[in-house]
């Protein structure tokens, strides 16, 4: 990859990076379509093991705010959400899937902002995982469900159980891909690449983290969502 390129793809993770380090999520929005464009190589394995090390070092941050438990129960929906998520592609266009979930995600946002509460227990957990699954396996972007469901807790538990379950989740995906035949040396290489705007991402995040807590958490998590659904509408549109 020429070096203009390198440049552009380290930027664009790192933006990504302090996005998601800052509100809980928004890696996938910034970075998937444009590194898509940059070098098809950077997608989707090496993005989501930028992803996942972005979740080890959210974790790590925000590791007293942590439920275990919740994650946990979040993966328990995510496994067969995927599963579906892989059967609806082999089923319907892309565009349809992304044009649907894309309207489903703001008339949710709309629903929030018009003060509904869902209450976070375990059958919320494994659906709000289940939904992410679905809509990272068919659009790349899993985070506006869960981060949805957690909108009402305080900064450092979004990001630290969003991150956990990012982090998990990126891990079982890799390991698929691996099997798969999906990700070698060449993705292994791309992987190295994009590390370096995760880590400055991330550690810009350490000026804006305080900034999205208390009052402002809910705002912030409805407004990366609304623009997530958006874009992918956008986007798949003027694809």
């Amino acid at each position: 990859m020429p070096e203009p390129a390198l440049l552009a793809a380290a930027v664009v993770v790192g933006l990504g990076a302090w996005l998601q380090a800052t509100v809980g999520f928004g890696i996938a929005l910034l970075a998937a379509p444009l590194l898509a464009l940059l070098d098809p190589a950077l997608v989707p394995g090496p993005l989501m093991v930028a992803a996942l090390v972005l979740g080890f070092l959210t974790v790590t941050r925000d590791r007293s705010a942590v439920a275990v438990d919740e994650i946990g129960w979040a993966l328990v929906g995510r496994v067969p959400g995927s599963l579906v998520g892989l059967a609806a592609l082999l089923t319907f266009t892309v565009r349809s899937l992304s044009l649907t979930l894309g309207t489903i995600v703001l008339l949710a946002v709309a629903v929030s902002v018009a003060g509904v509460r869902v209450p976070i227990s375990r059958r919320t957990l494994v659906a709000a995982g289940l939904l992410s699954g679905f809509t990272a396996t068919t659009t790349a972007v899993g985070g506006p469900p869960l981060a949805l469901l957690y909108q009402d807790r305080d900064g450092p538990s979004v990001r630290g159980n969003l991150g956990g379950f990012f982090l998990v989740g990126g891990i079982i995906t890799v390991s698929l891909l691996v099997l798969g035949g999906e990700f070698a040396a060449e993705e292994l290489r791309a992987s190295l690449v994009l590390l370096p705007g995760v880590l400055v991402g991330f550690g810009a995040s350490t000026w804006t983290v305080s900034l999205v807590d208390g009052d402002r958490v809910r705002p912030a998590v409805q407004l990366v969502a609304a623009v997530s659904a958006a874009a992918l509408i956008v986007r798949t549109l003027l694809g």
